[in-house]
């Protein structure tokens, strides 16, 4: 008798994960927003400024080798620039979205 009540525990722990989640409100498939993959969302300045990145730390290591003795000049010279430019980029997103009324969003 406990090998049938255990089997229909196990059937009724199935069934609430399967139904219950489904069941609620605003959790349905169809109630989600469809999300775009991050790709799709990148404009073109945007895909340009990494593969200027890309080509810069590519060349930056293949001409300082920082596998060798030189890896506080590659930091300096080859990560550094990048850095700055996308923090640059950071902070000047942040002040254009804050401009057009978005505040906090």
């Amino acid at each position: 008798m406990s090998g049938i009540q255990e089997i229909l525990v196990i059937l009724g722990v199935i069934f609430l994960l399967l139904f219950l989640p489904r069941s609620i409100p605003g959790n349905r498939p169809a109630d989600r927003k469809k999300k775009t993959p991050p790709l799709k969302k990148m404009n073109g300045m945007l895909r340009l400024g990494i593969l200027i990145s890309l080509f810069w730390l590519t060349a930056a290591a293949l001409w300082l080798r920082p596998w060798g003795a030189h890896l506080a000049v590659f930091v300096a010279a080859g990560a550094g620039p990048v850095a700055a430019g996308w923090g640059l980029w950071w902070v000047l997103a942040g002040f254009r979205k804050n401009s057009s009324g978005r505040l906090g969003q």
